[in-house]
């Protein structure tokens, strides 16, 4: 009889072991992600652009087959994936880095960038106003969004409620600034890592001075704004337009003498 009353103790417990020894589901190894910077352009060169994530907790790197980042224009329409993550995926760690940059973007900034991801670029046209997503493969759910120059009054963010991402789902208003493109400035998350999100309005912001990016293996690189030309001093700026002009006069007198001669 024990043994009997013993075995009915057990046996949930015997059926609950395949259960507890089950992987962990895969959306719980890449989707607590934000957004952390993006810079839409340097010095005026739209071809230079970067995006650098940021895992906000642990367990959170295995992103090649399940995630990918997309830009979408000013109406929410036009997407355009600017990577899927290949292949090998970074390292992980609670707050670790992950840069993803066009390949023009490693020679503006010092020291040279060293991204995790070579990414497509975001088309120009967006830089104005559009949004920007970390979703799963084939955009089915959106984990995290950063918006800008006042897209879209909605900013949906699917399938996060509940306190992983975000606790509303929504992330407007936008902010109203254009994506930094002219500058060696960039758009950045200013709370602490690991904060859920709220509006872009509230949570992005232009870095007050040049953009630092980081890679996931801690290293940092400065945004370096080109040069100005420079102009001449004070009112020497007519100097050459002056010496053009008299070069002209010069020229038409010559030629008028020398016709007058003939």
């Amino acid at each position: 009889m024990k043994r009997r009353i013993r075995f009915a103790l057990l046996a949930p417990l015997l059926l609950a072991l395949p259960l507890l020894s089950a992987p962990a589901p895969a959306f719980a190894a890449f989707h607590l992600m934000q957004i952390d910077q993006v810079i839409g352009g340097v010095g005026g060169d739209t071809t230079a652009q970067a995006v650098q994530l940021r895992m906000r907790t642990t367990l959170q790197n295995q992103l090649s087959g399940d995630a990918q980042l997309v830009v979408r224009d000013g109406n929410g329409a036009d997407p355009r994936v600017l990577s899927t993550f290949p292949m090998p995926n970074p390292t992980q760690g609670t707050c670790l880095a992950i840069l993803l940059a066009t390949d023009s973007f490693t020679a503006k900034t010092s020291p040279a960038a060293v991204p995790n991801y070579t990414m497509m670029p975001i088309p120009a046209s967006f830089l104005a106003k559009g949004t920007l997503t970390f979703e799963t493969l084939g955009g089915a759910t959106t984990y995290w969004r950063v918006s800008w120059g006042g897209f879209d009054p909605n900013g949906v963010m699917s399938g996060v409620a509940g306190g992983f991402n975000d606790d509303n789902t929504t992330t407007a208003p936008s902010t109203s600034v254009a994506l930094p493109s002219t500058s060696a400035q960039a758009l950045a998350f200013t709370p602490p890592c690991g904060t859920t999100s709220t509006t872009s309005a509230a949570q992005y912001a232009v870095t007050a001075s040049a953009a630092v990016f980081t890679n996931n293996a801690g290293a940092t690189f400065t945004v370096q704004q080109p040069p100005p030309v420079p102009g001449l001093p004070g009112r020497s700026h007519w100097l050459l337009p002056g010496l053009l002009g008299a070069g002209v006069l010069a020229f038409a007198v010559i030629r008028r003498r020398g016709k007058i001669t003939a």
